[in-house]
């Protein structure tokens, strides 16, 4: 099952990146990116995504705000340069940290998929 996978992330290079490493991981994922909140804003109120990865530190909003704009049935992965950022959300959130651990996103995106399986 191919799944929707939206980048919110204001750095091109970023984004170019995870849509590298998802494509290596061999997973059958239709990729859109999102350069600002703004952006971010309009893909998700026109489309549901499966998966949706947020910088947390956009120019022109915080990631954390665009939350009550993804759909309730979406994971949300948080991506962040800070260490030990905690977010209190009322959605489950999982994070990675930049440089960004492809072994960690590999183990998150398993268990997203295995979830969704069962």
């Amino acid at each position: 099952m191919e799944r929707r996978v939206l980048i919110v992330d204001d750095e091109e290079a970023n984004r170019k990146l995870l849509k590298v490493i998802l494509k290596k991981l061999g997973y059958p994922f239709t990729v859109f990116e999102a350069s600002n909140g703004q952006e971010a804003v309009e893909k998700l109120k026109k489309n549901k995504f499966d998966i949706v990865f947020l910088d947390v530190l956009l120019p022109d909003i915080n990631g954390t705000e665009l939350i009550p704009y993804i759909d309730k049935h979406s994971k949300i992965i948080l991506i962040t340069a800070l260490e030990n950022e905690e977010v209190n959300t009322e959605r489950e959130v999982n994070y990675l940290q930049k440089p960004i651990n492809i072994e960690k996103l590999k183990s998150i995106l398993i268990s997203f998929i295995h979830n969704d399986e069962v």
